[in-house]
């Protein structure tokens, strides 16, 4: 699983941040990938 540290918004991109990855960052366009984007917020609920 990858959990999501920090949630970036920028002008028109949303970087995600996954600790697994070795903080490697996910960067998706606001326009196409926002669904996506949800998809993997919604997998990653507040588990600490």
């Amino acid at each position: 699983m990858t959990y999501i540290k920090r949630i970036i918004f920028e002008t028109d991109q949303l970087i995600l941040r996954s600790i697994n990855e070795d903080y490697e960052d996910i960067i998706a366009t606001k326009k196409n990938d926002i669904r996506i984007l949800g998809l993997v917020v919604g997998w990653t609920t507040p588990v600490e």
